[in-house]
């Protein structure tokens, strides 16, 4: 509270769609892809980030403010234990590309999100703005900071830039769990 960092949470039922749910886990690929690279290689996968975020976003209104909201309260702290548990940065960065991929797995993913964004977007932060966090605010997205920062814009075309992370096998993935929590939640109601 005294940082100015404490804002009301918006629920995120849409990370537990098929489309929001794919589209999230694309972005958490292509964000470990870009925690793994340098030079063109994390250009590339940070753009692929934007562009998957932006395509999530737009096909669930409202989703961009609920989201940032979620990432400034919870992503941030995330960032923050990460960094300051790890001995070195090659440390952080590896501890943060383990939570993307352990979070993949998760039943849902409404409420863990923001954790391993958070940290992600957080360690890329740290490479073209150092000192960021002094300057975040509660309005702040994170991923637009880094955008910003880097000079980078979202990948032209979602669908392509997918085909690099495994869409095929994710979106056939999504669609399965997607048919089995339909029939839970029939089944129970």
């Amino acid at each position: 509270p005294q940082l100015g960092l404490l804002v009301p949470e918006l629920p995120n039922p849409h990370l537990d769609t098929l489309d929001g749910r794919y589209w999230l886990r694309l972005e958490w690929r292509a964000l470990a892809r870009a925690l793994e690279t340098r030079g063109t290689g994390r250009a590339t996968a940070i753009a692929d980030a934007l562009a998957f975020r932006a395509r999530r976003r737009a096909l669930f209104p409202g989703a961009a403010d609920s989201e940032r909201r979620m990432e400034i309260n919870e992503g941030l702290p995330q960032y923050t234990g990460t960094v300051v548990a790890a001995a070195t940065r090659d440390a952080a960065i590896t501890d943060a590309r383990d939570q993307l991929a352990r979070y993949e797995s998760e039943p849902t993913l409404v409420r863990v999100f923001p954790y391993p964004s958070g940290a992600a977007y957080g360690l890329l932060l740290d490479e073209w703005t150092p000192g960021w966090t002094r300057e975040i605010s509660k309005d702040d997205d994170l991923a637009q900071r880094l955008a910003e920062a880097a000079h980078l814009s979202p990948s032209p075309d979602p669908d392509a830039a997918a085909l690099r992370y495994g869409a095929a096998d994710l979106r056939a993935a999504e669609a399965k769990r997607d048919v089995g929590q339909k029939a839970r939640v029939a089944a129970l109601r």
